[in-house]
């Protein structure tokens, strides 16, 4: 017969795994971070990879995809169906929140791995990608992204791992407040700040109606944008040659491969570069980025566009959401520009339908 101790430690040990299966059972099914198994709750973030990776999935199989727009959330607003106009190629929108250069990398791979080779790619640059700032834990806990990162691949040895400690963070504290974040999110019926199209195109609901109705605070969502981006951008102002060397990496296996790629540097409303004057380290930093970018795409035999002023583009500085994200118009035109860069491209693609 059992003695009373461990009576008592089988009973504490039970309660405590049942305890533990709960919270995890109610973690998963609410699902925050959007890479648990629940799908009813909305997510407490904008989890771009999960949901693109699902877009681009069945995207591809209505029809072969042959061009990608890659990047951060600067280049979510460029539709893909203005550059298969342009082009002759069918395009997907793979950019994505807080993107970086180790996201392009395991994106190109999984699309080469899981589907086909593209044809063209439209790599968008903003300087956080140049810099050592810390990978997104977005990416890092992605399913099919993550173990790419590297030139890996998800094989089932690393998704038990990966599984074992995703599951380890719903318990805890951090955890536990997204929850209540996506059950008060669904309780109210909260809006969602993204709505992506079957294409990966990005639109903001909510925002283009405050717009509209003359509600949108844009002074100060920009002001706000400033300040952060800046703060952000003078803890490291310096570029991260790593992350340089992957970016010509990426470039020199694209070329290899027959895959042609325009590389632009992404825009920032004037606003921003106005602040930025204040900062004379920080501004050299920003002003030596588009000749760095230059010099790495020639290097590669790939054109590149510099659009990081809003003069280049002839854009509107008031067709802004905040000091990074612009509007479906400041985007024809930009896309516009991308599209003439690629038709004085002299390695176009012969076949390319015009």
């Amino acid at each position: 017969m059992p003695s009373p101790i461990r009576r008592v430690a089988t009973t504490v040990c039970v309660t405590l795994l049942v305890n533990l299966a709960v919270v995890i059972g109610i973690a998963g099914t609410v699902n925050p971070l959007g890479n648990l198994w629940g799908r009813r709750f909305p997510t407490a973030t904008p989890i771009t990879r999960y949901r693109k990776v699902r877009l681009f999935e069945a995207w591809s199989q209505q029809a072969p995809v042959e061009g990608l727009v890659m990047g951060s959330s600067r280049s979510m607003k460029l539709a893909p169906g203005e550059f298969a106009a342009g082009s002759g190629f069918r395009f997907f929108n793979f950019a994505l929140s807080e993107g970086t250069l180790e996201d392009i990398d395991a994106i190109l791979g999984y699309v080469i791995e899981r589907h086909a080779k593209p044809r063209l790619l439209i790599v968008g640059v903003d300087p956080p990608m140049l810099t050592p700032m810390l990978l997104p834990v977005e990416l890092t806990q992605d399913w099919e992204l993550a173990a790419r990162i590297d030139g890996g691949r998800p094989t089932i040895a690393w998704k038990v791992r990966h599984g074992l400690a995703l599951l380890a963070q719903t318990l805890t504290p951090a955890y536990g407040r997204e929850v209540g974040t996506s059950i008060v999110a669904a309780w109210k019926r909260k809006e969602p700040l993204h709505h992506f199209h079957e294409d990966g195109y990005l639109e903001y609901p909510a925002r283009d109606r405050a717009i509209a109705a003359g509600r949108f605070d844009r002074a100060g969502s920009i002001g706000r944008c400033v300040k952060e981006i800046v703060d952000s951008l003078e803890s490291v102002h310096v570029f991260d040659t790593a992350r340089i060397a992957r970016l010509e990496r990426t470039l020199d296996q694209a070329r290899q491969q027959g895959i042609r790629v325009l590389l632009w540097h992404t825009p920032q409303h004037p606003s921003f570069y106005a602040s930025v004057e204040r900062s004379p380290v920080l501004d050299a930093f920003l002003r030596s980025i588009p000749d760095t970018l230059e010099r790495i795409a020639r290097s590669h035999h790939v054109p590149f566009v510099n659009l990081s002023a809003i003069d280049s583009f002839d854009g509107d500085p008031t067709d802004y959401y905040d000091c990074m994200h612009y509007g479906a118009a400041n985007a024809r035109r930009i896309s516009e520009r991308l599209l003439a860069a690629l038709a004085r491209d002299s390695s176009a693609a012969p076949n390319a339908r015009p």
